[in-house]
């Protein structure tokens, strides 16, 4: 006889088979069991008795559950489905999760293949990207991390526009949501700045570490050297024309790359480098009334040169050995180079222990004449010497000359009139009284040269005579023209004419010498605007004339004020009528006074006696 099913037995059993099990878990320590990484999540066991002893062991950690085989397929596929276990258990089953999604071991989905093509516009990179994705997510949404840092996102494209979905999930940081299994193209369009170099441009960029990478950059100038790192790998890149420049690599996999461009060396300006810098020259020139000249010339120099440096000199010029700090050197001549007609070259040896980028004190000194074949200088009343100085360097442009002085030695009755052209006088000369026919000059300008250019020795001693005149400029100038003339004649032509003119005004009124000294000094202010050294040079030498002429002027000044004898009166005397019986004048007839000028004068008026006012008449110089 068959047993009768009943529909709820099942159900009691479970009710009571969970109880039992409930009342055995709460006499059972509360032990969180050991869960192997690769064990099912629910292990049924047979019940021994080893399993409920208390005993501890793998075994005394198996919960024990039982389902009725009916239900068993229903309560393993309800994802709904929930289960009570302690606390620890769950807080390490959380843990293990956790660290499983970390690993990434089971990614939602992968990006394949990445091809990036920038182009630059001005100071913006325009970075287009390709993602080749596969999505393994079967169900649901597909979550893929994105970081491109400060780079900003343009534009999202899909092949399935409607199942893809950009997300932001932190600062440069998104998350692209993706539904569907299977393969996806994502095209996103990216902005980021060009940062500018004196040497290059360049851009980075942040980007998902991809197994295969392509990149591939156009600048829109010709001739470029780009840079791509890092593991840049070059491919053959087409579209570069002589508008622009492409380059393609395969990056590997990296997190960064970063692009930099700049022009190629046959493409780029080339300037020329100066290789000697002259900071300063100071040129002394000792001139007398015989054709040749005594020069020293005194250079500081920096210069890249190691072994010699090119000089040029006037034609016959009897040069003595160099100096190369106060050590001795030697010239050659320079055989192979062509020189300028009236001059000759010669090499320096410049070798020397210090490094090149210190400057260096170079001296010499030579002897050469100034002036044409029979002929000596600075004959005559006047004229126009020049002078010419040393060439250092090239003249292509590698040398550059800073500053120049020259101290222009003259015999004493020289006097050297007005600044040369492109050149400034230095100092102040200093006139004497005592020596009116000995030419101004500022000897403290030309002693403070060696000083200004550094020369601290004694080594190299130079004789100076004469006069001294400094002359500077910037920059180079070998020639040195200048106008001179016999200071006797100079003093004799302006003094002269002041004595002249000063003892021809002695007799005028004292109200036109006046004047006449206010307009002449506004002349000297004028022409003193234009050429103040030859102002100053044309007042000394009239000096002399100055003191005579006031001196002219102060003697008849006290001249006419002197006491002397009363001359009669100026008024005509009265003829005595006579008649025939020899009468004496009439008693009405009066000597004859002066007239006052402004008519009759008022009451309490004095009027001065007729002899005084001859003597002011007198002083005055007015008839």
């Amino acid at each position: 006889m068959n047993p009768i099913r009943q529909p709820w037995l099942p159900s009691a059993t479970l009710v009571v088979l969970m109880m039992t099990t409930i009342s055995a878990q709460e006499n059972t320590p509360n032990q969180p069991p050991d869960l192997e990484s690769d064990a099912p999540a629910t292990e049924v066991l047979p019940q021994t008795p080893e399993a409920t002893d208390g005993a501890s062991g793998p075994e005394s950690r198996n919960r024990l559950i039982y389902v009725p085989i009916g239900e068993l397929k229903n309560v393993l596929n309800n994802d709904d489905a929930a289960a009570a276990v302690p606390s620890a258990e769950y807080l390490e089953l959380l843990s293990t999760q956790s660290k499983k999604h970390e690993t990434g071991v089971s990614p939602d989905a992968v990006i394949t293949k990445a091809v990036y093509t920038a182009a630059i516009e001005e100071d913006i990179a325009k970075v287009s990207v390709e993602f080749d994705i596969t999505i393994l997510k079967q169900n649901g949404w597909a979550r893929l991390p994105l970081s491109f840092g400060s780079t900003a996102i343009g534009r999202i494209t899909s092949d399935s526009d409607d199942n893809t979905i950009l997300k932001g999930a932190n600062e440069g940081e998104y998350d692209l949501l993706l539904q569907g299994a299977g393969p996806r193209k994502v095209t996103l369009e990216l902005l980021t700045s060009i940062v500018t170099s004196p040497e290059s441009r360049s851009f980075e960029l942040n980007c998902p570490t991809v197994g295969i990478n392509e990149l591939q950059v156009t600048v829109p100038e010709r001739n470029q050297t780009v840079r791509i790192s890092p593991h840049e790998f070059l491919l053959p890149a087409e579209g570069s024309d002589n508008s622009r420049t492409v380059a393609k690599a395969a990056l590997g996999a990296t997190r960064r790359f970063t692009v930099d461009w700049f022009p190629k060396a046959e493409s780029r300006p080339v300037h020329k480098v100066v290789a000697t810098v002259v900071s300063k020259a100071a040129i002394e020139i000792v001139t007398e009334k015989q054709p040749l000249a005594s020069y020293r010339c005194r250079y500081r120099i920096t210069t890249s040169e190691r072994q010699r440096l090119k000089i040029e000199v006037p034609a016959d010029s009897q040069l003595q050995a160099p100096l190369l700090n106060n050590r001795p050197a030697t010239f050659e001549p320079a055989q192979e180079a062509e020189a300028a007609e009236g001059w000759q070259t010669y090499y320096i040896n410049i070798s020397r222990e210090e490094p090149s980028d210190r400057n260096f004190l170079l001296s010499f000194q030579f002897r050469c004449p100034i002036v044409e074949t029979a002929r000596i200088p600075y004959e005559g009343q006047g004229g126009i010497q020049l002078l010419r100085t040393p060439r250092i360097g090239d003249s292509s442009g590698s040398t550059v000359v800073q500053e120049t002085r020259i101290g222009l030695w003259t015999p004493n009755d020289v006097a050297v009139s007005g600044e040369p052209d492109h050149w400034t006088a230095a100092g102040y000369p200093s006139w004497s009284i005592l020596h009116p026919l000995k030419s101004s000059h500022d000897p403290n300008a030309a002693a403070s040269l060696a000083d200004w250019i550094g020369d601290k020795s004694t080594s190299s001693e130079f004789a100076h005579q004469g006069n001294a005149t400094v002359f500077r400029t910037l920059g180079s100038k070998t020639i040195l023209q200048t106008t001179w003339w016999n200071r006797p004649f100079v003093v004799m032509i302006f003094s002269g004419a002041l004595i002249l003119i000063g003892f021809v005004l002695r007799r005028t009124s004292w109200e036109n010498r006046i004047i006449l000294v206010l307009v002449s000094l506004v002349i000297v202010a004028v022409c003193g605007s234009f050429d103040s050294y030859a102002v100053r040079q044309a007042v000394d030498a009239g000096a002399v004339g100055l003191m005579a002429v006031a001196a002219i002027w102060t003697i008849s000044l006290l001249i006419s004020r002197s006491p002397h004898k009363e001359s009669s009166s100026p008024a005509k005397k009265n003829d005595r009528k006579t008649d025939g019986n020899n009468h004496s004048p009439t008693a009405n007839s009066r000597p004859k006074t002066r007239p006052s000028v402004n008519g009759p004068q008022p009451p309490a008026t004095v009027t001065p006696a007729p002899g005084v006012m001859e003597k002011m008449d007198k002083l005055s110089g007015s008839k």
